[in-house]
């Protein structure tokens, strides 16, 4: 059985598609992804969190997975992330549905994952009725119908890598802090994540937190990064410390240490020295958040 959100024994070498080549690969797969992450909005019950929507990762074939839904035929719903296509899993992790993306449009992807839904049990619901992102979404031909490409089969298979080494680094910090959140993936923002948790609170807004992840791209920037988001969003009254390993300080919109792609792959592409240097930019990006979050 495929075992989701356990690391690689190692960390994937980066830098074979540039950093710069990979969004509009990345667009596509966020995109897509809102199609995997509808069915839990829809059936599973509600949390304050919005956990009950997040994914998990199964380095072995690069999918994304939801948690299960249905009950008489529990299933799971997953993006594989190479093969750009659209998955059903039952309960024994075999794959007995399956919807090439590619030529595909977000309509007819949403159709085919209502038909899903009830086909296994889950329940009946409207494609229409399915979740689709309105607000805070970057645009794409897809969302006015055009079909999905795929983009560059290379930049799908180095975007895996990003989240296989995403999840390698972020399971080691889960096991450094007592205070870590499972490592997950956010559909709507699509990156890996946890939550380091510095002051329990019942409502979450008031929480101070500080969240470390990865993000393959998004509108801070177009390239995959590093990054430790403290909760509250500080001020930029208060100082901010030195980084590690190439981490910059990003301070438009929300604060805190970011290592880019570019930045990661500049010296080569020896998979060691980049985990190093990964590894060396948390060591230095989470006590600073830290500090900036009231820690």
């Amino acid at each position: 059985m495929r075992r989701i959100d356990v690391p690689p024994a190692t960390w994937q070498p980066l830098g074979g598609v540039p950093c710069e080549k990979l969004a509009e690969t990345r667009l596509e797969l966020h995109w897509a992804l809102q199609i995997v992450g509808a069915p839990p909005l829809a059936f599973l019950e509600h949390t304050p969190d919005f956990s009950h929507a997040n994914l998990g990762w199964v380095p072995d074939d690069a999918t994304f997975v939801t948690r299960r839904v249905g009950a008489s035929q529990a299933i799971r719903v997953g993006l594989e992330v190479v093969d750009f296509r659209l998955v059903i899993r039952d309960d024994a992790d075999a794959v007995v549905g399956a919807l090439p993306l590619e030529g595909t449009t977000l309509d007819e992807g949403y159709g085919w994952m209502a038909e899903m839904m009830g086909q296994y049990g889950v329940g009946d619901v409207d494609a229409t009725a399915l979740h689709r992102p309105e607000r805070d979404f970057p645009a794409h031909p897809v969302r006015t119908g055009a079909p999905f490409t795929g983009g560059d089969p290379q930049a799908r298979e180095e975007l895996a890598r990003w989240y296989d080494n995403a999840l390698l680094l972020l399971s080691g910090v889960a096991r450094e802090h007592g205070n870590a959140s499972p490592v997950r993936t956010w559909p709507h923002h699509f990156d890996m994540a946890i939550l380091l948790t510095l002051e329990p609170a019942e409502d979450p807004e008031r929480m101070r937190s500080v969240g470390v992840g990865m993000t393959p791209g998004d509108a801070s920037y177009a390239e995959p990064y590093l990054y430790a988001a403290p909760w509250p969003v500080p001020t930029r009254s208060k100082p901010l410390s030195s980084l590690d390993g190439g981490g910059t300080w990003h301070t438009e919109g929300w604060v805190g240490p970011v290592l880019r792609c570019s930045r990661l792959v500049e010296a080569g592409s020896d998979p060691a020295a980049q985990a190093e240097q990964a590894r060396a930019f948390l060591a230095s990006a989470i006590p600073a958040a830290h500090a900036l979050a009231g820690g």
